[in-house]
């Protein structure tokens, strides 16, 4: 019989009080500065939400909104993180004003007075490199993107230089810092109509909790001839990032039904007939149970899940009908 130690116990594994480093000194213009959230792709509705440089280093680092650390990560999706031990840093209200009792920000509360807790404890782990732990980090980071500095072009988000990661010196020592400042966190967003102002305090915001946002449009999917959209663009921008990666690929071992790989796989995948709940039915939107999960209809779980805002953009929801009214062809029609 092979012994192996208990999960919990590798988890909460830290070095030896001698090797244990000190939270940096506090530094307001690191632990304040704000940045970009940039997302693998531009079809959800997360660009360019502005957090403090330290709560996007442990909003990627530690599972975003549905894996590892998050509240909501249940079963396979905590990756080993032990229950309760929960970080929801993400930014709760996006474009209103957060009642007291909002749930999103008393979870996102919770989260932060998680991390001030026991924060020098945390950031051995990070210091160290013991979190976030290797094959699992290199998937929350391909999962959740990154984030960028500020625009250097007003309204270019490319422009703004990306940040480094917990798996650098720099990322973590930036963690460090925002830890030992208390952890500032931004909140609440509002969208602007002038792009020079993206990242900037909130019109009448008194605690720094509320940032301007960038908001972007997505990029229009490739159509084909007769105007449709292609499949090749849905799997390349929709399907491949959001769905393959996270949680449907055969390398995600809590990947459930369909299981997704390259575009033939997943196409095929898709338009396997399986009943009651196909996943797609060529030429009828509404009958398809993959429109149903991006829409959320009939009590259906929304994916992708866990996105900060909860769904997809409009136009990409609107592209995956048009594809299916069309007849979810493979390939566009020579």
């Amino acid at each position: 019989m092979t012994w192996r130690a208990p999960l919990r116990l590798l988890v909460l594994a830290i070095p030896t009080a001698a090797c244990v480093p000190d939270l940096p000194p506090c530094d307001p213009s690191v632990a304040e500065a704000v940045v970009l959230l940039d997302p693998p792709t531009d079809l959800t509705g997360d660009d360019g939400v502005p957090m403090t440089l330290g709560q996007a280093l442990a909003y990627g680092g530690c599972g975003g909104d549905v894996f590892c650390h998050a509240a909501r990560a249940e079963g396979v999706f905590r990756a080993g993180a032990p229950r309760g031990l929960d970080f929801d840093v993400g930014v709760p209200c996006l474009g209103y004003v957060c009642a007291p009792a909002d749930a999103d920000l008393v979870r996102v509360a919770r989260g932060r007075a998680a991390l001030l807790d026991e924060g020098e404890t945390h950031y051995a782990q990070v210091a160290t490199g013991a979190m976030p732990p290797g094959a699992v980090g290199a998937r929350l980071a391909r999962w959740l993107g990154g984030a960028r500095h500020l625009p250097t072009v007003a309204g270019d988000f490319a422009s703004g230089a990306p940040i480094d990661g917990l798996d650098t010196a720099a990322g973590r020592r930036a963690f460090g810092v925002w830890l030992a400042c208390g952890a500032p966190t931004v909140t609440r967003t509002e969208d602007t109509a002038d792009p020079a102002l993206v990242g900037a305090p909130c019109p009448g915001d008194v605690d720094g909790s509320c940032r301007l946002r960038l908001h972007v449009t997505p990029e229009p999917l490739p159509p084909c001839a007769d105007g449709s959209p292609s499949f090749d663009g849905l799997y390349t921008r929709l399907f491949a990032p959001l769905c393959a990666e996270a949680c449907h690929g055969d390398a995600s071992p809590e990947a459930s039904t369909p299981r997704l790989g390259d575009a033939d796989h997943t196409y095929a995948e898709l338009l396997r007939p399986v009943e009651p709940t196909p996943a797609v039915v060529p030429g009828d939107a509404s009958a398809s149970h993959l429109v149903h999960h991006l829409d959320g209809l009939f009590g259906a779980e929304v994916m992708p899940r866990g996105r900060l805002s909860g769904r997809l953009h409009p136009e990409a929801r609107a592209a995956v009908r048009a594809w299916i009214e069309a007849g979810a062809h493979r390939h566009c029609a020579p």
